[in-house]
C-alpha cells in the first residue's frame, strides 16, 4: 500500500494544480477532500481489511479507465473516489470475504447512494471487464515496487511465490 501511495502522490503532482479543463465525471468533487491521499489510503487499509492485491488491481482498473477515456485526467478532485471505488470492486471480485457497500461508503466518507452510483459508473467505464491476466498483474506489481517501493527483486519474487501458494 505504501508503494501505491507513493505512485498516486507522484501522479497527482504531475496532474494538479486542482485540475485544468478536463472531463468532469461522477468521481469529481467540487473541491479536494481535506484528507491527503496518503492518509486516505491508510484509512482504507485500516478499515477495509482487504489484501494488498486489491490495491494493485484498483490501479490496473484505473489505468484501464484513463487509457479508454482519453479526457479522463486523475487529479485531486477525483482520486479519492476513484481509489475507494476501485479497491472496493477489486475486493468484491477477488476476495473471499468483503463488506456491504454501506460499510465501504462509511469508510470512504461518502453516502451509500453515491458509492452505488460510483460503482456502476466504474464498471461501465471498464465495460464490466474485471479480469486481469496473471502476467499483467505481475508486471504492474513489479513496476510499482521497483519504482515506488523500497523492495528488492528478491522480495518481489518471494511475494509472488507466497501469493501463489
Amino acid at each position: 500500500v505504501q508503494a501505491v501511495t507513493c505512485m498516486l502522490e507522484t501522479y497527482l503532482e504531475q496532474t494538479d494544480p486542482e485540475s485544468s479543463v478536463n472531463l468532469t465525471t461522477y468521481f469529481h468533487s467540487k473541491k479536494p477532500p481535506n484528507i491527503s491521499i496518503k492518509n486516505y489510503l491508510r484509512r482504507l487499509e485500516d478499515y477495509m481489511k482487504c489484501s494488498e492485491e486489491c490495491y494493485v488491481l484498483a490501479l490496473i482498473y484505473i489505468d484501464r479507465i484513463t487509457s479508454n477515456e482519453r479526457f479522463f485526467v486523475i487529479d485531486s478532485l477525483c482520486i479519492h473516489r476513484l481509489i475507494l471505488t476501485g479497491v472496493m470492486i477489486a475486493a468484491k471480485f477477488s476476495e473471499d470475504i468483503y463488506y456491504k457497500n454501506s460499510y465501504y461508503a462509511k469508510v470512504g466518507g461518502i453516502s451509500n447512494c453515491e458509492l452505488n452510483l460510483l460503482e456502476l459508473q466504474f464498471l461501465l467505464l471498464l465495460d464490466f471487464n474485471l479480469f486481469v491476466a496473471e502476467e499483467d498483474y505481475q508486471k504492474y506489481q513489479k513496476t510499482l515496487l521497483e519504482h515506488f517501493g523500497q523492495v528488492s527483486e528478491k522480495d518481489i519474487i518471494e511475494g509472488l511465490t507466497k501469493k501463489c501458494e
